[in-house]
């Protein structure tokens, strides 16, 4: 999703493609609903490939109730890392790779192990918990509580579901509204 999702206008602007798809009104956000549910297909293709070897590997024991359980994650993670990729592409449009990595590691790396309440903020907090919850691992969720967490799996459902709708929202506000230069300054 980093490779796909993130440089979604600049790859358009870099190629000088950026004009011609938003010469019309509902161009760009178009275009952006074009390369968000595009790096969500290819994404979830290679993962769900990864997800199939992974049980295959682990055998019949745990292999098929893992396999649903990581199916879920690898469907939620996809729509909501390929959201806020996106997001970061029309924020940041000129160091997209740049920004993308950073808070790659710092956030959802990082900050998602501090045992505080920002890391309740980050995407990998919520599926480490859905995680937990749906493989029954109520021992680990008891001692490591900041890490997988408490709350139900609904509350994890629905803040996942909030997370994708702002920062795509962000992105389509963001990408209206914002005039990308169309040229290479020299």
């Amino acid at each position: 999703l980093l490779l796909w999702a993130t440089p979604a206008v600049s790859t358009e602007i870099e190629g000088q493609t950026w004009v011609y798809l938003t010469m019309r009104s509902p161009g760009r956000s178009t275009v952006l609903l074009g390369k968000y549910l595009t790096s969500v297909v290819w994404a979830l293709s290679s993962s769900l490939a990864a997800v199939a070897l992974c049980t295959i590997a682990v055998g019949p024991t745990i292999g098929s109730e893992l396999w649903w359980v990581l199916t879920k994650l690898v469907v939620l993670s996809c729509f909501v890392h390929a959201a806020l990729y996106l997001m970061i592409g029309t924020v940041f449009y000129r160091r997209t790779m740049v920004a993308a990595v950073l808070y790659t590691v710092l956030v959802e790396y990082v900050i998602s192990f501090i045992p505080a309440l920002v890391n309740k903020f980050t995407i990998n907090y919520r599926l480490r918990a859905l995680l937990a919850d749906w493989m029954d691992w109520d021992d680990a969720r008891s001692q490591a509580e900041h890490i997988f967490g408490s709350e139900p799996a609904s509350t994890h459902l629905q803040l996942l579901a909030v997370m994708v709708a702002v920062l795509l929202g962000i992105a389509f506000y963001r990408v209206e509204r914002t005039e990308y230069p169309t040229q290479q300054e020299g």
